[in-house]
C-alpha cells in the first residue's frame, strides 16, 4: 500500500516563512491557529524575539531565521508531511541547502527559485500545481 503524499510547500524570503499544504486536491495556506508551533515561529519572525521572552531574552538579537525555519520543519515533518517543496529566491535556496538535514533533503520533490512570499494564495497554488505536475511527469 502506498502512503498518501502529504506535501508541504515552504515559501521563504529569508526571514518570513509561509507554509502551504495539499488538502483535497488543492493547496491551502497553513494558518497560525492550526498549529501552535507555527504561531510561535511567526511571532519570532515578526517581533525578532521568542514568544514569552523576558529580560535579556526579550532584546532583539541576531536571529538565524533560515535555521529557525528548518528546525520548525524537522519538528513537524513526522506528523504533517512526507514531501517537501522549497520556494525562495535563488540566494535564499542556497542558504537552505547549506543547512538542510538529510531527513528533509530526502523528502524534496521540487524547488522554485522565485520570491512568492507576498503573492496571493491563488498565484502560489498555480505555481505549486505546475511543480507537482512536472514532478509526476518525471516519475512516470
Amino acid at each position: 500500500m502506498t502512503e498518501h503524499k502529504k506535501i508541504w510547500a515552504a515559501l521563504s524570503d529569508g526571514r518570513y516563512l509561509r507554509i502551504f499544504f495539499n488538502k483535497n486536491d488543492e493547496f491551502a495556506p497553513l494558518r497560525f491557529e492550526d498549529l501552535p508551533a507555527y504561531a510561535e515561529l511567526s511571532y519570532l519572525m515578526v517581533n525578532h524575539k521568542p514568544l514569552n521572552a523576558v529580560g535579556a531574552a526579550a532584546k532583539a538579537v541576531q536571529i538565524d531565521y533560515i535555521q529557525c525555519h528548518i528546525t520548525f520543519m524537522v519538528a513537524q515533518q513526522a506528523a504533517f508531511f512526507n514531501n517537501l517543496i522549497l520556494i525562495a529566491p535563488e540566494a535564499i535556496l542556497a542558504q537552505y541547502y547549506r543547512h538542510l538535514p538529510k531527513s528533509l533533503q530526502d523528502l524534496m520533490i521540487g524547488e522554485l527559485a522565485q520570491d512568492l512570499i507576498a503573492e496571493s494564495s491563488d498565484v502560489i497554488e498555480q505555481k505549486l500545481v505546475g511543480l507537482i505536475d512536472r514532478h509526476l511527469d518525471r516519475d512516470l
